[in-house]
């Protein structure tokens, strides 16, 4: 009687475990998703426990842990064989420190709160050194962000009001052109910008091509709906320069 009642009991507690479910590659048959899951009462899949993804070469994509339906505990994403993100999940939201390596160099180290960039973010060249720091609430930068050149020399400071924008950056700035026309950007304490340039080949004067909101961090980023022009912060002699973007900037 013991060792039926000890099977049922035995029985019963396989039965409570979640099931598998697997993707697949239609062509090669390389499972490309595999994750655990239960059922709820609405017949959904509710993903619950291990959370892996392939690549379609078979290579490992990502490493994960769900439960009841979100993200829990510590991610693995492999965004290609030598980078790899490492990141904390709390309820389905990033949370604390999230490092991405590449060939074996951290090159940024961002920290979360429920799941929005907020507290000391750091930035760093492919060689490991530092290129800027700073700290940020609710994704706007605050106090004051320092920039490093290569060879770790500092290079300058920006410091933040309330809305997110730089004190040094408000107002209007000429950027100069070998070819005389006129270029320049406008930026407003409230974080926003106006960018204008000659619309036309043969024209010399300029008009408004983009606006939208300046965003921070390793670089200044002009946000456009036509896209995103990145340009690395510069200063020569007290001027603010801009580099040309390159055609991946361009979104």
């Amino acid at each position: 009687m013991k060792k039926v009642l000890y099977l049922a009991l035995l029985g019963l507690l396989f039965s409570c475990g979640n099931d598998i479910e697997e993707i697949k590659d239609p062509t090669t048959g390389i499972v490309l998703t595999r994750y655990e899951y239960y059922t709820d009462d609405l017949g959904q899949k509710i993903k619950d426990g291990k959370y892996t993804e392939w690549n379609k070469d078979g290579s490992l994509k990502k490493n994960a842990e769900y439960k009841d339906g979100k993200i829990e505990g510590q991610v693995i994403y492999y965004a290609s064989k030598d980078s790899v993100l490492h990141g904390t999940y709390v309820e389905g939201k990033r949370s604390g420190l999230e490092r991405t390596i590449v060939n074996d160099i951290v090159i940024q180290e961002l920290n979360f709160k429920e799941g929005v960039l907020t507290g000391k973010q750091k930035f760093y060249y492919h060689n490991g050194e530092l290129k800027s720091e700073g700290e940020m609430v609710d994704y706007r930068p605050v106090k004051t962000w320092e920039y490093y050149s290569p060879g770790h020399d500092h290079m300058t400071e920006l410091n933040f009001n309330e809305n997110g924008m730089s004190k040094e950056l408000i107002g209007k700035w000429n950027l100069q052109r070998k070819d005389g026309k006129e270029e320049y950007v406008i930026f407003d304490k409230n974080g926003s910008f106006q960018y204008f340039s000659p619309l036309f080949k043969y024209d010399r004067k300029a008009i408004k091509q983009l606006s939208g909101v300046l965003l921070f961090g390793s670089k200044i980023v002009l946000g456009a709906r036509s896209g995103n022009l990145s340009y690395d912060i510069r200063y020569l002699k007290g001027c603010l320069l801009y580099t040309s973007p390159s055609p991946r900037d361009r979104g």
